[in-house]
C-alpha cells in the first residue's frame, strides 16, 4: 500500500515537521522521494533491516516505494517529499 503524502495538485513536494514523540505503528511508502532530515535532536528510521539513527545534521534518503518505519522522534525533525518532474518513478 502506497501512502498519501498529501502533495497538491501543481506542486512538486512539500514539507512537514514531525512532532516530539511522533512514531508510526507500520512502515509507510510514498510515490514520491522521501528525505528525513534532522535539525535538532535525534531520530531513529528502519528501512529494510537497517537502522539509522540520526543527529542534528544528518539525513537520511529513501526512493520512491521503499518501506521506511519511524521508530522514534525527538524535536526538529523534517520530512520533505517530492516528485522531481524530469524523472518517472514506477
Amino acid at each position: 500500500m502506497i501512502d498519501d503524502v498529501g502533495v497538491r495538485v501543481g506542486l512538486d513536494g512539500r514539507v512537514v515537521r514531525h512532532k516530539v514523540g511522533d512514531v508510526r505503528p507500520r512502515a509507510h511508502r510514498y510515490a514520491e522521494l522521501e528525505v528525513n532530515l534532522v535539525v535538532r535532536g535525534t531520530a531513529s528510521y528502519l528501512l529494510g533491516d537497517r537502522r539509522y539513527a540520526l543527529t542534528p545534521g544528518k539525513s537520511q534518503v529513501s526512493m520512491p516505494f521503499a518501506a521506511v518505519l519511524l521508530v522514534a522522534c525527538a524535536a526538529g525533525v523534517y520530512l520533505a517529499v517530492g516528485r522531481p518532474q524530469s524523472q518517472t518513478w514506477r
